[in-house]
């Protein structure tokens, strides 16, 4: 228990005494207990509004109600005195039952969410021999530093984390009003990750499918760009870090994963063809002795990942790969029914924190393939 609540109940005491002395004498007990009922109810409304302080507000409105009721019912000091003692063990009776509620509460979630370490998560790391700090391009630094800011975004989940793990969690439930008034506090609510995982991609069209248009599509260059960062910030999704003291003390880590829809459209300059992602999949370049890709229909996913059956790159990803180290975030290879695209996934600062690689570090990619869709009024026939 705090001092402040000491105080809160020192002050109750005092006021309870007060009521019994000042009011001893019937021939000034209307007068000073309608300045007592002034004075109480005044700071309880001052302490209650501007500093929601519940607990002692609490206590200074009930002594100046106590004090409406005496004086309207003529009460004697000892029947005041008796009141006000009851009224005291009421509230103090209530807000004990609140703060314990509150602190068991926190203690359970405390035990859902521990600190933990990634280090044995991320141990493949380690192996490798420690690389240099890239040169990137200052294109690629841009789009780096965009990434950091999107990442380090202030996340209310951090944030609540971080309080559940510091003194500060039992400091505010301990302080007058037992926190029952702050609006943002830990809590379960605050903490699971709401998450909405996206409709599965559609199909390719059969290859066999002639597009009936005279001019070649084009699938618009900066809306592919725009469609992988948009990938990339849902798969890694800032507020899934959790709170990360450092690398061996993370709480709340949720795996990578895509969390939230995702649209599969990317815009044509050629408005009657119409262009989705058809396949994304994760391309690591730390865990294996070669980059590999994770052979699956289904959006990554670093948990499900775990068994999952990995391929060998292709021509065009090899060939690209390189380009992403320090050139390119996004390297595309036009088809007239077929794009291939590489993305980049970088380490920005934030990333550092757990990964045992310098800042800019190629930690891995995503590998797309976007297919072109007849659209409603164009004329689509099969070839035989």
């Amino acid at each position: 228990m705090s001092n402040d609540f000491l105080i809160v109940v020192l002050l109750h005491a005092v006021l309870a005494v007060a009521l019994v002395v000042v009011l001893a004498r019937d021939d000034r007990r209307k007068t000073a207990a309608k300045w007592l009922q002034r004075i109480t109810g005044v700071a309880g409304v001052l302490l209650l509004i501007p500093f929601g302080d519940l607990l002692a507000a609490a206590v200074l409105l009930a002594t100046s109600i106590i004090c409406i009721v005496g004086r309207t019912f003529d009460w004697t000091s000892r029947r005041m005195a008796i009141v006000s003692g009851t009224a005291m063990l009421g509230l103090f009776s209530f807000y004990w039952i609140i703060y314990v509620a509150q602190v068991r509460s926190l203690d359970r979630l405390r035990e859902d969410y521990p600190l933990v370490s990634l280090a044995p998560r991320l141990a493949h790391e380690s192996s490798r021999s420690l690389q240099d700090t890239p040169d990137l391009m200052p294109e690629v630094r841009k789009t780096l530093d965009a990434t950091e800011e999107f990442l380090d975004r202030d996340s209310w989940r951090s944030h609540a984390l971080e309080l559940l793990h510091s003194r500060a969690s039992h400091e505010f439930v301990s302080a007058p009003g037992f926190g029952v008034t702050r609006m943002r506090r830990p809590s379960r609510l605050a903490v699971v990750l709401k998450e909405e995982p996206p409709e599965p991609l559609p199909s390719a069209p059969p290859a066999i499918v002639d597009y009936r248009t005279e001019s070649e599509p084009a699938a618009n260059a900066k809306s592919l760009r725009t469609k992988h960062f948009g990938a990339r910030d849902h798969f890694l999704d800032g507020r899934a870090f959790g709170f990360v003291r450092n690398r061996d003390q993370v709480a709340g880590f949720e795996a990578h994963a895509f969390r939230r829809p995702f649209a599969p459209e990317v815009e044509t300059d050629t408005k009657p063809v119409a262009w989705k992602v058809t396949s994304l999949q994760l391309v690591s370049l730390l865990k294996f002795e070669a980059p590999q890709v994770y052979d699956t229909p289904h959006f990554p996913d670093m948990v499900e990942l775990v068994g999952v059956p990995t391929r060998s790159l292709t021509p065009f990803e090899s060939d690209s790969l390189p380009k992403l180290a320090t050139q390119e975030d996004v390297v595309i290879e036009p088809g007239q029914n077929r794009i291939e695209m590489l993305g980049s996934l970088r380490a920005s600062k934030t990333c550092t924190a757990c990964h045992s690689v310098p800042e800019g570090t190629l930690l891995g990619a995503f590998t797309y393939v976007i297919s072109r869709f007849p659209a409603a009024a164009e004329a689509v026939s099969e070839l035989r």
